[in-house]
């Protein structure tokens, strides 16, 4: 709904093209109005066709034009995730954590990208420490030739060529990974296993979204550290064996109204435009006599 510039028209419905007390055109404050969610439909859409940096554009347009709420502060956490890059993704997920402090989704998408910053800050370091030994080697090693002929050569294999790490025991670090799992409080009911196979590690089991499949790799892969590498081999639950509502849509309903009414806030439209995308010809539209699915 929007207000009518005139200052005694409140509260006009999308139905409504007009101000009833002056007559003014405001149905291009409807278009306004609804913009943030036509962008973020857009964004969905994008994402699943794989143009990340276009789904970004649009979720970063519908905050500026105040469409903020926490499924659209996810989506815009989950696009830069998939980007690798994590700490703008945490940003967002905390951006939305703040708006909806108890959303499990969010807690557990913030948690495992928070992991993955930790996990490639960690590779770069370990990459850099190699890099500056290798510099080392290459202005030291000519000038102890040099000086100590055939003997440098022992003496730079002792300094600068480590050892090979003794070879790990899969089943057993599989064993201790499964454990760190299941001690997890963010994976708390989900069953998951690590199997040692083909000298890599296979995460499997059930999980109850992309977010807790993503924490529990970062987990596995933090503890496997560069001893074996870590492949998820983890399903995502279906929805809730918990039928959704079914509402019919009357004269006035947007989703707004209905977020408000069913969720107790408005800004959680996404999550009903997400349940009934394929009914809807716009982000903005609804018909009346229409049939939604209220999501739990």
């Amino acid at each position: 709904m929007v207000d009518c510039p005139c200052g005694y028209g409140k509260d006009i419905s999308e139905e409504q093209s007009a101000c009833p007390i002056c007559g003014n055109d405001v149905q291009p404050l409807h278009r306004i109005r609804a913009l943030p969610r036509i962008l973020y439909a857009e964004s969905s859409e994008l994402v699943r066709q794989g143009k990340v940096e276009d789904a970004v554009e649009r979720l970063a347009a519908a905050l500026s034009l105040g469409g903020a709420s926490p499924a659209v502060y996810h989506a815009l956490g989950d696009a830069y995730y998939s980007k690798g890059l994590y700490e703008q993704a945490k940003h967002e997920y905390e951006r939305g954590l703040n708006l909806s402090p108890d959303d499990p989704q969010l807690r557990v998408a913030q948690e495992a990208a928070a992991r993955a910053q930790s996990h490639a800050a960690a590779i770069h370091l370990q990459e850099t420490s190699k890099l500056s030994i290798l510099r080392k080697a290459l202005i030291f090693v000519p000038i102890l030739t040099f000086l100590a002929g055939a003997a440098t050569f022992a003496i730079v294999r002792t300094l600068y060529v480590r050892q090979p790490p003794p070879i790990p025991s899969y089943a057993q670090l599989a064993s201790k990974i499964t454990t760190d799992l299941g001690s997890d409080p963010l994976l708390a009911g989900s069953h998951l296993d690590v199997i040692a196979e083909n000298q890599q590690l296979r995460l499997a089991g059930e999980v109850p979204s992309e977010a807790h499949r993503r924490l529990a790799l970062e987990i596995a892969r933090h503890k496997a550290g560069d001893q074996a590498q870590v492949i998820s081999g983890l399903t995502v639950a279906p929805a809730a064996d918990i039928a959704p509502k079914r509402y019919t849509v009357k004269a006035g309903d947007t989703l707004g109204k209905l977020a408000a009414r069913f969720y107790g806030d408005s800004s959680m439209w996404p999550k009903l435009y997400d349940a009934n995308r394929e009914k809807m010809t716009a982000a903005n539209k609804l018909a009346v006599n229409q049939i939604l699915m209220i999501p739990r």
